[in-house]
């Protein structure tokens, strides 16, 4: 296993829930691969305790006018909001 994959791992066993926050669609991106590696693995698999959750960019092309592109984009408080879903916690104001 190399450095990196047992960082990740070792962080979701101490804390036991994982998240990411890409900016690329959910089909294409790290997040991906690293639920994937946390399924994969026994250990950190048990440790889990709520499944992996993703906030990704809308499947389109990302536009070119800043408006689209902002909307094409996960939000902080899309992104706040999955958290504290994930953490079972009540959602605190900013």
């Amino acid at each position: 296993m190399t450095i990196i994959r047992r960082g990740i791992c070792w962080s979701l066993v101490a804390i036991g829930a994982a998240f990411a926050s890409p900016v690329a669609t959910a089909r294409d991106d790290a997040a991906s691969e690293i639920a994937s590696l946390l399924a994969e693995d026994p250990e950190t698999f048990r440790a889990l305790r709520a499944p992996v959750r993703r906030v990704c960019a809308v499947p389109v092309p990302v536009p070119y006018s800043p408006p689209l592109e902002q909307a094409a984009l996960p939000r902080r408080a899309d992104i706040k909001n999955a958290v504290y879903e994930v953490l079972k916690e009540p959602v605190r104001s900013l």
